[in-house]
């Protein structure tokens, strides 16, 4: 009994030291990423997160431990991204990405993508999310320009041909669903 004691307490012992390995390999790479990565429980609240906490929302770490992970998310963009969350709680799917507008420390609004994993326990049961975000809000601008360049002439900054076509097809939209006529002047 005593030789099978000592076995399992060198055993206990091994799972130990492999899970302290395996906690600093995360925060060795959480901390050291420039996106920033946060642990979130299923009661929705931030229970880690990395330094780059601060370059993405201007936060210190400590300062959104415990806070609610969709504080701050834009109220137009909280439905979709509260419908992700709750497909994840659920176990309707293991990851998502998901992009959306967020207020940061200076109350600026900008825009954020999020790779989100569940994270299990030993069980095998949900027991939270690990979501890995960053600030996107240079390539939504430029997005935006892009789309404005093509729909826009340059030099006129009056509609193209393009954004003729789409409007046109809009209009005619509404006027067959209302029933009513459609002019084109020209």
């Amino acid at each position: 009994i005593g030789l099978y004691l000592v076995r399992q307490m060198m055993k206990g012992e091994r799972m130990a030291a492999e899970l302290a390995s395996k906690e600093a390999s995360f925060r060795v790479l959480a901390e050291g990423s420039s996106d920033m990565v946060m642990r979130i429980g299923l009661d929705e609240r931030i229970q880690y997160a990395s330094p780059s906490t601060i370059r993405v929302l201007g936060w210190r770490p400590e300062q959104v431990l415990g806070r609610f992970a969709l504080a701050g998310v834009n109220p137009e963009d909280m439905p979709r991204v509260a419908e992700t969350v709750t497909a994840l709680r659920r176990g309707e799917a293991e990851d998502a990405r998901v992009t959306y507008r967020m207020r940061n420390h200076d109350k600026a609004e900008i825009w954020v993508e999020s790779a989100l994993r569940v994270t299990r326990d030993a069980r095998g049961e949900i027991s939270g999310v690990v979501a890995m975000s960053r600030d996107v809000t240079e390539q939504k601008d430029l997005e935006e320009r892009l789309e404005t360049l093509a729909i826009e002439d340059g030099l006129t900054g009056i509609a193209n041909r393009r954004r003729f076509d789409e409007r046109l097809l809009e209009e005619w939209g509404r006027a067959y669903r209302d029933h009513t006529c459609l002019g084109v002047l020209m």
